[in-house]
């Protein structure tokens, strides 16, 4: 469990010091939900943080909201002022369920100490179940302090998972139909896709039909650097079948995103919109949806080889490297340090210009295996240091590298202090170009240099900051000192000290997607 301590959950801390739950204690309550969101992420299984009322609270929201655009299963909960008190002004008394509730799948308030166990049951389903999300639960102080009877905790263990709503086979199958008759058929994966067995069912269907496909988890969306031609592909497309919502991501699969003629198919839950251009949608759910379509599918003699292929990005380095003189280029840097990695190994690619180029670098990372966590399709910044800190307590054998730019490393840097109190030896890259490099560009572009305004920062060393929160650090300035300052991070893994590499990189516009 992850969190940040608070007068409102002491009950819950003290509860805690008799169940074996480990707890990891960061520094800020935005870094609890980010942690819990790459658990999540990374084990299939919730993750949970726990954090304490009213401006507390308010700071995890930022957490539920990446987690809920990532589709990732989280559990969030926070302490409150007592039930008794409510609406009389108590001490940070807040409407945490309506602040919570545009973020997460549901959000609810324990009325009593007896159904407690039921609801975070109940609350652990539906955050797991498709799509996964964050689910809260507000725990007012005076329900924490209550006690709970064995019967109500042995009927939480009887618990039945809820059987999913199923579609009819004939929709199954006139989707499959679609997909068969079409001559460059298309399919666009939902985030939660790219994860375990969900990937692999997803793989198989691609491998059963030879339909192209790919998933869709950048907040780029079909312009993520790291895929090649996708936006090209939906262009051609005479059928597409979408497995999620039809949202920005995939251009709201409007007439305009795509080929003329071109006939939409989906798959989605049932609270979820269907496109506005679908002519069948199976409401069944993603996960389930697509066993429906590969049995569908398994009765029928697939012949047909793939008309697009997903292929690596090409890599733009020549057409904009900058000189030394004004840092070394992005790419130099990423690659440097994930020409190291190998398939068991796990990178965390953070928002902003510098994480776009570092999330170019990373397709190649993938495609060799090492597991690639995005900020997620909201387009957050920040989360990339919590982040790494969840993936190395979730695979302990991997070595974790984590990408930031230097505005997007200030938000949560103090974590460093956390990696350190509980030996967590993961490697941050700071792309530092004094600046906030997204806004500084499109600044420049939209108005000119000259009208350029409060997005620079100050060149700071970071890497001596690192050293003062007790992690090693190095600082980079040029190509020629690149190499040899990796080669002592991963040394500096191997002994178990976090380490950050502080890389002064030439300020560049993210990666235009590859055609």
């Amino acid at each position: 469990m992850f969190s940040l301590s608070g007068n409102q959950i002491l009950e819950l801390y003290d509860a805690l010091l008799d169940t074996g739950i480990k707890l990891i204690h960061t520094r800020h309550e935005a870094a609890a939900g980010h942690m819990a969101d790459a658990w999540g992420r990374l084990t299939d299984q919730p993750g949970v943080f726990l954090v304490t009322a009213g401006p507390g609270h308010a700071n995890g929201a930022v957490a539920a909201g990446v987690a809920r655009a990532a589709e990732s299963p989280l559990l969030w909960l926070s302490g409150s002022s007592p039930l008794t008190q409510e609406g009389q002004g108590a001490f940070q008394e807040l409407d945490q369920v309506g602040l919570a509730a545009p973020v997460c799948k549901a959000a609810w308030c324990a009325g009593d100490a007896q159904s407690l166990p039921q609801l975070i049951a109940d609350a652990l389903r539906l955050a797991a179940a498709d799509p996964p999300g964050p689910v809260h639960i507000t725990i007012p102080t005076d329900i924490q302090a209550a006690t709970v009877t064995e019967e109500a905790e042995a009927a939480s263990a009887r618990a039945q998972e809820e059987g999913m709503r199923r579609g009819t086979d004939e929709a199954a199958e006139a989707i499959v139909a679609e997909l068969a008759d079409a001559e460059r058929p298309l399919v666009l994966g939902r985030p939660a896709l790219d994860r375990g067995q969900a990937r692999r069912d997803f793989d198989a269907f691609l491998k059963l039909t030879g339909v192209p496909g790919v998933i869709v988890e950048s907040p780029r969306g079909l312009n993520d650097p790291a895929q090649a031609g996708v936006t090209g592909a939906l262009q051609q497309a005479d059928v597409l079948l979408l497995l999620g919502s039809a949202d920005y991501s995939v251009g709201f699969a409007a007439p305009e995103a795509l080929a003329p003629g071109c006939r939409v198919a989906q798959i989605a839950s049932p609270n979820e919109p269907a496109a506005r251009t679908a002519r069948f949608v199976l409401r069944t759910g993603v996960r389930r949806g697509l066993e429906q379509i590969t049995a569908a599918a398994s009765g029928r003699t697939w012949s047909r080889r793939p008309w697009w292929e997903a292929r690596l990005p090409d890599d733009p380095r020549d057409a904009h490297q900058a000189s030394s003189e004004h840092g070394i280029h992005a790419l130099t840097v990423c690659h440097a340090v994930l020409d190291r990695l190998g398939p068991d190994d796990c990178v965390i690619s953070d928002g902003g210009e510098f994480g776009q180029w570092a999330r170019l670098a990373t397709a190649s990372a993938k495609a060799a295996g090492a597991t690639v966590v995005l900020n997620g399709k909201n387009g957050s910044i920040g989360s990339a240091v919590p982040f790494s800190l969840a993936a190395k307590l979730a695979r302990p054998n991997a070595r974790v590298v984590a990408f930031s730019g230097d505005g997007g490393f200030g938000y949560h840097a103090l974590e460093l202090d956390t990696a350190v109190r509980y030996n967590l030896p993961v490697l941050v890259v700071v792309g530092n170009d004094a600046r906030w490099g997204s806004e500084w560009h499109q600044q420049a572009d939209r108005y000119g240099k000259d009208r350029i305004f409060e997005t620079s920062l100050l060149p700071t060393r970071y890497d001596q900051l690192a050293g003062a929160l007790g992690a090693a650090g190095e600082h980079v300035e040029t190509d020629a000192e690149l190499p040899a300052a990796v080669g002592r991070a991963y040394q500096a893994l191997e002994s178990g000290q976090p380490f950050l590499l502080d890389v002064r990189i030439a300020s560049l516009p993210g990666p235009a997607p590859s055609p």
